[in-house]
């Protein structure tokens, strides 16, 4: 029983809010506007303010005028579009808080109707969305004289027209000295200082660029096409993202042409194709949306899985949500994971202000209120008959969404009319008598919390981008929709405020049905130059071999030791010489070690590696012949002279041990200092600077000042020892090995005077180096 007493209490609470009128104070000056004629305050030409007498106590009241000029009809049918004429009603509201001194929503507004002259008053105008309309009757509306039937005189005029629309009428505004408020006209042109007299609550294309290009860098996206209209708007926009885009992006600005012919479409996508990008920022009107997302599946470049497009405000949220589409058609393929990057009117829960104004416009849902709106609603003007056609706007108004959400001009409409209201109050302080040059340098000093969040201008007019919300909705598909159809559900992503972005609610999908950006270029298949299997295969059955026989061989000395000819070739220096080759064949592992095998830091420390085993194996072989030949030039010699000399293994082995030294110790300096790393060099790239081929190269700062010492240490020792086996060839003795030893010297010679500048031509091409290194 409580329960049911609670609801039934609620629900007549409900009803008596619904019943409650707002716009009392515009329905009263309505009623004095309908019923006494108008006179100008003074004969001043540039004055601003109507009078109108008070019928019940005789007193005149200052009205400042502020018609406000829209898109309601096409061709005599009411557009499908609730936010023009929720539009209106946010003015209404704006001018009633004006009028009554309601800072509910905004602190400013509280008591000044106590501080300001001045009433405030609109009627709306139709333009039909066409540029000699929105003239001719911007034309009427600033000079009522050529008018039976209206003489109201603006002190302000408001609009929600597009770009071109607001760039036609303000020239005319400009003339007159009427500042121009627009609540959805972007393009930068209109900051000239020709419009001197054009201000917006919106920001300009400029800055909207900003939030669109820090959205796509959050996602690591550099790259982006951009389809735009070959209009002012269009061609404004596209400029604005170059121009904001910096070193960072590289942008492809593709024109379409105005007519949207099929052939235009088809050329506009081919030419996005050719750019190879898979981010595209389309600026375009919703009413070619279908065609050009067609177009765009057929060629590849949506739908996809890798494509992702973002759409400009020029498209309704409409244009896609709230459609059926075939499951598995090009459209449903191409809209899903597409977003609509746009100023945002406010966000509920984020804003105080926001809040209010929602519950306000949702309040004037009432009989009398809705009969207001209704009647200053426009009649569609027809010039050539010089008559008015009458337009049922009732399929809007009488809907049960109208003014249930606030929309996306409602919130900056009435910021501008609230700017514009306290612009002329301050303006007419002292005096109601005050130039439209006054009221807008007044209007540009505006700050001040509203509903479509804090609110201050540039000197241009145009609103501070920090200033105002952009917001990223993301169109995915609806789960609840039918197994053989495809709907999308908007859903609000990202919010930018105060120049960063913050998510919302679900974070952004994209096209692949995923939450991860992208890539923005198409993949590309990277040449590596990794050693193949047969490669390291081969190397390893080299590298087993020289082992082996190094091992055999030592041991097969070993064990025939006691042989005269082993005897007389010296066992302990063949012994060196095994271990030398076992140590250069055992350089053929970490020669196999890379990338592909290993990690950076494998890779590196098998670069270093290689010196190691190649130098100190080298020095081991050729200081062994070197002590070998020389021992053997030395007793002979000495003979020769009937000398006897005694030459002990250590008296042999110091040369060893110096040479052997001088390597340890450059090799550690090297490796302590600035050891080998293995690096990665391009070999090759695409027209994007991405690499298609690449190859890892040990490399090291200082490795210009190691390699050529140990180059030298090792080939003079070299060298030297060719010169001492020269110096012990005529030896003969039946045993003497000297000969055999030159021949061998001389072909090792002559191979690395070959090997190293092919080692040098092949070090960018894994394969050959690895061949002509273990070779």
């Amino acid at each position: 029983m409580q329960y049911l007493l609670v609801v039934i209490t609620i629900s007549l609470y409900i009803i008596s809010i619904s019943n409650a009128q707002t716009l009392n104070s515009l329905t009263s000056l309505s009623k004095l506007i309908d019923a006494v004629p108008l006179t100008n305050a003074t004969t001043n030409t540039i004055d601003n303010i109507n009078i109108v007498q008070n019928t019940s106590n005789g007193e005149n009241i200052e009205l400042c005028y502020m018609p406000y000029l829209a898109s309601f009809s096409r061709d005599g049918e009411a557009i499908n579009n609730n936010e023009v004429y929720e539009g209106l009603a946010a003015v209404a509201l704006a001018m009633e808080h004006l009028n009554t001194g309601n800072g509910t929503i905004i602190q400013e507004l509280d008591g000044i109707n106590e501080r300001c002259p001045l009433q405030f008053y609109t009627y709306s105008f139709d333009s039909m969305g066409q540029e000699t309309v929105s003239v001719n009757t911007a034309l009427e509306i600033t000079d009522p004289h050529n008018i039976d039937n209206e003489e109201l005189v603006p002190c302000a005029f408001l609009s929600a027209t597009g770009s071109p629309i607001a760039i036609m009428t303000s020239v005319i505004t400009d003339i007159k000295q009427i500042p121009h408020i627009s609540a959805l006209a972007t393009s930068s042109i209109l900051d000239h200082p020709g419009y001197k007299y054009f201000g917006r609550t919106i920001p300009n294309d400029r800055a909207t660029a900003i939030p669109l290009l820090q959205k796509l860098r959050d996602w690591n996206v550099s790259h982006l096409g951009i389809l735009n209209i070959n209009d002012v708007y269009g061609n404004d926009f596209a400029d604005a993202i170059r121009d904001a885009s910096g070193p960072y992006f590289d942008t492809v600005a593709v024109n379409i042409n105005i007519d949207f012919t099929p052939e235009g479409i088809e050329r506009a996508i081919r030419q996005l194709k050719n750019t190879k990008f898979t981010y595209f920022f389309a600026i375009i009107p919703g009413r070619v949306l279908d065609d050009l997302m067609t177009e765009a599946y057929k060629q590849g470049i949506a739908g996809s899985g890798l494509h992702t497009w973002l759409f400009a405000d020029g498209i309704d949220t409409y244009d896609i949500v709230d459609r059926s589409f075939a499951k598995g058609s090009p459209l449903s393929q191409a809209y899903e994971g597409t977003g609509l990057l746009e100023a945002s009117a406010g966000e509920r829960s984020l804003q105080p202000t926001y809040d209010k104004f929602f519950a306000a416009m949702q309040n004037l849902r009432n009989e009398q209120d809705l009969a207001f709106i209704d009647s200053h609603l426009p009649w569609q003007s027809d010039y050539a008959s010089n008559n008015e056609i009458p337009v049922n706007h009732s399929k809007i108004t009488d809907s049960d969404m109208f003014l249930y959400w606030p929309g996306y001009v409602g919130p900056f409409l009435y910021d501008a009319t609230v700017a514009l209201g306290m612009a002329a109050c301050n303006a007419s302080s002292g005096s109601t008598n005050f130039t439209g040059e006054e009221m807008f340098q007044n209007f540009i000093g505006m700050e001040f919390e509203g509903a479509s969040s804090n609110v201050k201008f540039e000197d241009t007019g145009t609103r501070v981008a920090d200033s105002a919300l952009f917001s990223l909705t993301n169109f995915v598909l609806d789960e609840e929709t039918a197994e053989e159809e495809v709907k999308f559900i908007r859903v609000k992503s990202d919010i930018w405020r105060n120049g960063t972005w913050y998510n919302v609610k679900a974070p952004f999908v994209f096209n692949d049905g995923s939450t991860t950006p992208p890539a923005d270029l198409p993949p590309i298949t990277v040449d590596q130059n990794h050693l193949s299997k047969g490669f390291r295969a081969v190397g390893g059955i080299l590298c087993a071999i020289i082992v082996c026989m190094s091992i055999v061989f030592g041991v097969w000395t070993y064990r025939n030791r006691a042989v005269q000819v082993i005897r007389a070739s010296q066992p302990i220096f063949l012994y060196i010489i095994a271990i030398g080759t076992l140590l250069m064949g055992i350089s053929i592992i970490p020669l196999s070690v890379d990338r592909g095998a290993s990690n950076e830091q494998g890779a590196s420390i098998a670069c270093m590696s290689v010196p190691w085993f190649i130098a100190m194996g080298f020095s081991l072989i050729f200081s062994a012949l070197f002590t070998k030949t020389w021992r053997i030039y030395t007793i002979m010699k000495n003979a020769k002279k009937f000398k006897r000399i005694k030459l002990t293994v250590m008296d042999v082995i110091k040369p060893m041990a110096f040479l052997l030294s001088l390597n340890i110790i450059i090799l550690s300096v090297w490796t302590a200092i600035d050891p080998l790393k293995s690096n990665i060099e391009i070999a090759r790239t695409d027209e994007f600077d991405r690499a298609l081929e690449i190859y890892a190269v040990c490399q090291s700062d200082y490795g210009h000042i190691f390699l050529p010492i140990l180059l030298c240490i090792n080939l003079g020792c070299l060298l030297v020892t060719v010169i001492q086996a020269c110096r012990a060839r005529h030896i003969s003795t039946e045993l003497s090995e000297s000969k055999y030893i030159l021949r061998a010297l001389w072909i090792i010679l002559y191979v690395s005077f070959l090997a190293v500048p092919i080692i040098i031509i092949a070090r960018d091409k894994a394969e050959a180096f690895y061949f002509v290194v273990t070779g």
